[in-house]
C-alpha cells in the first residue's frame, strides 16, 4: 500500500530470469484500503448489515444501490447529511454476505452513449425464410446489398439481417454468442 500513490500510478513488470524469461499477463488486479470519499460515484464491498459512511458528495441528491446481483438491483436507504459544503451517505445493507454497492449522485451518473428505437423484426415467422442469410449490423447494409443483389438475380433468395434483431429475438436483446447460436439453429431450419 506504501508503494501506491493517489492518481494514477505505473506497475512494472521486470523479468527476473534473464533474456529466456517469458511472462505472459491478460491483467492484474490490485485491492488496497482507501476512505470511503466519492467524486459523486464510489463502489464499494460491505460486510453483513456493516454500517457505512461516505462523504464528499457535491450535493445531497445522493443513492445507494446494492449491485450485487446486478440483474436484481436494489437501493439501499441512505441518511443524507450536509457537512461544510459537501454531503455523506450513511446506510447499512439489509442482506446478509459480502455487498457490492454503488454509492451515486445524478450528476456521476453514466449518460448512455445513443438511444435509438428499435425496428421490429420477425425473424421467427415461419414464412420468414432465405438461402442466404446475411447477418451485420445495419450501418454495413449498404455495403452487402450488391452481394444479396447478385445472388437474387442467381435464383438465391438472400435476407440482409441486423445482428440487433437477432439479439432482441433470440437473447432478450443481450448481446452474446448464445443468442447468435440459437438464431442459427432456428433458422437453419428454414433454410
Amino acid at each position: 500500500m506504501s508503494q501506491l500513490r493517489e492518481g494514477s500510478n505505473v506497475l512494472r513488470f521486470v523479468a527476473q530470469g534473464g533474456a529466456g524469461d517469458v511472462s505472459l499477463v491478460d491483467y492484474t488486479h490490485i485491492s488496497y484500503w482507501h476512505k470511503f470519499v466519492a467524486d459523486n460515484r464510489l463502489q464499494l464491498i460491505v460486510s453483513d448489515g456493516q454500517q457505512t459512511t461516505v462523504s464528499e458528495f457535491t450535493n445531497s441528491a445522493i443513492r445507494v444501490i446494492d449491485v450485487t446481483n446486478p440483474e436484481a438491483a436494489e437501493e439501499v436507504v441512505a441518511r443524507v447529511e450536509p457537512n461544510k459544503g459537501v454531503f455523506s451517505a450513511t446506510f447499512a445493507s439489509t442482506r446478509s454476505g459480502e455487498r457490492k454497492l454503488l454509492a451515486i449522485t445524478d450528476d456521476g451518473a453514466e449518460r448512455p452513449a445513443g438511444i435509438s428505437a428499435n425496428r421490429a423484426s420477425s425473424l421467427r415467422a415461419p414464412n420468414h425464410t432465405a438461402d442466404l442469410v446475411i447477418i451485420t449490423r445495419r450501418d454495413f447494409f449498404p455495403a452487402f446489398e450488391g452481394l444479396a443483389k447478385l445472388r437474387a438475380s442467381q435464383g438465391i433468395k438472400s435476407e440482409l439481417i441486423d445482428a440487433e434483431d437477432i439479439y432482441d429475438e433470440f437473447n432478450f436483446g443481450n448481446k452474446s454468442p448464445q443468442g447468435m447460436q440459437f438464431a442459427q439453429a432456428t433458422l437453419k431450419d428454414k433454410i
